[in-house]
This record gives structure tokens, C-alpha cells and sequence, in this order.
């Protein structure tokens, strides 16, 4: 059987408390054959119980269909980037966010960030587009130079460093795969 877990840690601001999802379509296909979705749409919900949350589980499972649904229902760009970003390369983001009900409380987010490992070069090369026309403004939030000047790793570290600060929304989908083991602290 499959399993995905939640971790929760940490203390501070939380902006979003619950997913809901809206009844599935009848016809079960993806997203919604999708283990976590199915386990969410059994539950009546996900909860995040701590502002910081952690989902782990098998490949196949449905963290990151989640996070990007979550991403794309609270109005940033399913490909990276914060609220300010409207590129795209490829739609294949799922529908899902069409059935997501955030529940948030308290103050909204000063910013808002989501980066999937998968897309990190696409957001990498938007900045470099917006570089045409901002020069080195459009990396300024970003450690001051290209982020195709470093590693993937490199890269992360400086947008973690550069861009979060507090009160901001921030997902990460797979952020290990560009850190070293030494660098996931």
C-alpha cells in the first residue's frame, strides 16, 4: 500500500490551514486516481497543522500534483516563480486546482513562491528574458547574477537566501534534487 505523510514543523505565520477538493469528476482519471487525492477526497481535506509542512511518500503518489495544485489555486504560475510570473513553456499542469478550496486565515502573504525542480531551468531562463528589458534588475532578488551561471544546487540556495524572507508563501517541490546531502539542513 501506498503512503504519503505529512511533517509539520516549526512555529510562525501559517496563511493556508486546509486544502478541500470539490467532488471529483465521476469518470476517475488523473488527477483524481491519484493516491493522495483519493486519500484527501476520503478525508474531507488536508490540513497543515505547522507553517512549515514536508510531504513525503513513493513516487507516483500525487506531492507534487498537490503542491502544484495548491500553487496554481492560490494564483502562482505552475511553472515557478511568485504571483509575478505569467510565462509558460508547456501546459501540463492538471486540473486539479480547479476542485481546490484553500482555507486561510489571518494577514495574506506578503509574497508568494513556488519552484519544482522540473522547471527550475524554464524559471531561470524567464529571469534572463527579464533581464533584456530590467538588466541586472531582474536578478536582484535573486543573488545578483544569472541563475544559469550556477549549479541547479547553487541556484536553489540563492533564490532560498535571496528571494524568502518573512511572511511569504513558499512551495518547494523537491528541493533535494539540486541540494547536496551535506546542503539539506
Amino acid at each position: 500500500m501506498m503512503d504519503v505523510r505529512i511533517y509539520c514543523i516549526g512555529g510562525g505565520v501559517m496563511f493556508v490551514h486546509e486544502m478541500k477538493l470539490a467532488d471529483s469528476p465521476e469518470k476517475l482519471e488523473y488527477p483524481f486516481d491519484v493516491f493522495a487525492i483519493q486519500e484527501i477526497l476520503h478525508r474531507g481535506g488536508l490540513s497543515f497543522e505547522r507553517p512549515v509542512t514536508f510531504l513525503s511518500g513513493d513516487n507516483g503518489t500525487g506531492k507534487s500534483t498537490i503542491l502544484e495544485a495548491i500553487a496554481v489555486a492560490y494564483g502562482i504560475n505552475p511553472e515557478g516563480g511568485s504571483q509575478n510570473f505569467n510565462f509558460h513553456t508547456v501546459d501540463s499542469h492538471s486540473e486539479l486546482h480547479d476542485f481546490v478550496r484553500l482555507v486561510r486565515k489571518g494577514n495574506l502573504p506578503k509574497t508568494k513562491f513556488f519552484l519544482r525542480s522540473e522547471t527550475y531551468y524554464n524559471f531561470a531562463s524567464e529571469l534572463e528574458y527579464m533581464s533584456e528589458d530590467d538588466g541586472e534588475l531582474a536578478f536582484a532578488s535573486y543573488g545578483e547574477r544569472s541563475l544559469h551561471t550556477r549549479s541547479h544546487g547553487e541556484g536553489l540556495l540563492s533564490i532560498i537566501e535571496n528571494r524568502f524572507g518573512k511572511e511569504g508563501f513558499y512551495l518547494l517541490d523537491e528541493p533535494e534534487a539540486g541540494l547536496a546531502t551535506s546542503r539539506q539542513y
